[in-house]
């Protein structure tokens, strides 16, 4: 398998100490859509993993049927800049270890590498390395594992903040994420679309929350018993641990931002769980004078952008795993390859196996439809066959299964011709052939085709001739027939035997009237027992005077074999 898969739906979990959030995205139309979101509270030390899928049973089937993605913290993962002479992917991934070993302060085959590329120079690539050694990446499987967990792939959680921060938070300037965690929290800087540096922050917001003051109604305030703003009064419980994180956040922004390469960051992304303590985010962002950005709302329209900062680790995470993203880190690699490559494909190959099956069966059905279909088709034409050969079909079965040898004396019954296959009828029509191969080359000599009395006997009855017309009470002039010409114009000959016998006739009249010439041509495209209607009827006028030429029905009987 790959080692960094992809799919269609993705559950990112971000598991902190007292905290577990997830959220399955899924890929749909070249975008990331949210899907569900889940947050559960509690040691998960000591948990039972029963109790938690109980009363979240969404979450027990993603974990079985999505691509699950979790993250090492920060502090199990170390980032370095490196340049490579070399531009392939191949070639980088074969000389990784080997390159980055000077800037570990382990040795390489201790770890698990993985980079992102930040650009190119003139002689290979620029790379930003994350390095986890392999005791924090098993630390982690063995504390997934009580929970039943088992990612398929293992991001950072730096690497997810830089996701969420490309995909949400598209701002061209510099800025840093300031991820608040409940017991530890994570600085990032981003530029240029890059992920450029990261850090961990000693401690987080349950250091602190639990000293702030409970008003009636439950919530939370930043404000100690007097109203003053946190920080302002040294006497509250929770100022001291609230100027320890603040002056740990102020020290690693300011060490962040000298690693912004020609430009000055003065933006700010607050992530975390920063709305456990309300004005958190406007206190940090004043304190370090620097001015807040936020994401896109219409990225994730079914969250608040209250909640994607609240969840921007687990969106991040759950984003390491849709094709949306070109650059991803897995350190889920060699002796902790994913163990069930194929298990969340199992019902896909369930389903294109079927699909296969039901395909192959619908050409199935469908090749022996055509193939009936054909069978029925030749039996029509050799029916039509027999017809044009004058044999009826009952008389040449009996003919041919008394001169076949193949046929017992018990099988003097004619088949009927649905119970003929293909093969019945090839051996019937190479009997044939055999047939009118053996018989004289004959054809007929007399023809028999309307003689000229009976054509002209035949015109003489038209009321039309006579000048009786459709519509007239009066009778009208009769026609005038100034010509007629009855020629045999085709037969058979000795080098022509399969020629049939032809008679064209052609008349030169006159009418002073069109109407009683209209008649008349009606009368000879009208079915009847002289005209051929195959043959082709000519019609010239000109002054009143018509011609007009038609070809008689041959009645001949012609042989089989002509």
């Amino acid at each position: 398998m790959l080692d960094k898969p992809e799919a269609s739906i993705t559950l990112g979990l971000e598991l902190e100490k007292t905290v577990l959030r997830g959220i399955q995205l899924t890929y749909n139309k070249g975008k990331p859509t949210f899907s569900k979101l889940f947050e559960i509270t509690g040691e998960f030390d000591n948990v039972n993993p029963l109790y938690i899928y109980e009363e979240h049973p969404d979450l027990q089937k993603s974990l079985q049927k999505d691509l699950v993605i979790t993250a090492l913290d920060t502090p199990e993962v170390l980032i370095r800049h490196l340049e490579i002479k070399l531009k392939k992917e191949k070639d980088i991934e074969q000389v990784l270890a080997f390159q980055a070993e000077p800037l570990l302060p382990y040795p390489s085959d201790h770890a698990v590498l993985d980079y992102l590329k930040i650009g190119h120079s003139e002689e290979g690539s620029l790379l930003t390395v994350l390095a986890a050694r392999k005791d924090y990446i098993q630390k982690h499987l063995q504390r997934c594992s009580p929970l039943r967990i088992e990612p398929e792939v293992i991001t950072a959680l730096p690497a997810a903040l830089y996701n969420f921060a490309i995909t949400c938070v598209p701002s061209p300037n510099p800025y840093c994420i300031i991820h608040l965690g409940t017991q530890q929290s994570t600085a990032v800087l981003i530029q240029d679309s890059k992920l450029i540096a990261a850090q961990s922050i000693l401690g987080g917001v349950q250091t602190f929350k639990e000293a702030l003051i409970e008003e009636e109604d439950g919530s939370i305030n930043f404000a100690d018993p007097h109203g003053n703003l946190l920080g302002a009064n040294q006497a509250v419980p929770a100022y001291q641990a609230w100027e320890s994180l603040r002056l740990e956040i102020k020290r690693v922004v300011f060490s962040l931002s000298k690693q912004a390469r020609g430009q000055e960051v003065k933006e700010l992304l607050i992530t975390g769980s920063t709305s456990l303590i309300p004005n958190l985010r406007a206190s940090l962002a004043s304190d370090l004078r620097m001015q807040q950005i936020f994401p896109q709302p219409e990225i994730f329209p079914q969250l608040t952008v209250d909640k994607m900062q609240e969840f921007a680790a687990p969106l991040g995470i759950a984003l390491a795993g849709l094709p949306l993203l070109k650059d991803k880190i897995n350190f889920r690699k060699q002796e902790f390859s994913y163990p069930h490559p194929w298990k969340r494909l199992t019902k896909s190959l369930y389903a294109y196996a079927g699909l296969c099956i039901a395909l192959a069966l619908a050409l199935y059905i469908f090749t022996q439809s055509y193939l009936a279909y054909h069978l029925d088709k030749v039996r029509q034409d050799y029916i039509e066959l027999l017809q044009v050969m004058n044999k009826p079909y009952a008389n040449f079965e009996s003919s041919y299964e008394g001169n076949n040898s193949l046929f017992n004396a018990s099988d003097s019954q004619a088949k009927d011709i649905l119970e003929l296959s293909e093969k019945d009828l090839l051996e019937r029509v190479h009997y044939l052939e055999k047939n009118l191969q053996s018989n004289p080359d004959i054809f007929p000599l007399l023809p028999i085709v309307p003689k000229v009395s009976d054509v002209l006997a035949w015109l003489s009855t038209q009321d039309v001739l006579i000048g009786k017309c459709k519509g007239e009470k009066l009778p009208l002039p009769p026609i005038q027939i100034e010509s007629f010409h009855y020629a045999l114009v085709k037969r058979p000959e000795q080098h022509k035997k399969q020629e049939k016998y032809q008679v064209k006739v052609e008349i030169e009249f006159t009418s002073s009237i069109p109407k009683q010439a209209r008649e008349f041509h009606d009368v000879l495209i009208e079915p009847n027992s002289f005209v051929d209607p195959k043959g082709e009827v000519k019609w010239n006028s000109s002054h009143g005077r018509y011609r007009t030429s038609f070809y008689l029905k041959d009645k001949t009987l012609y042989s089989s074999s002509s």
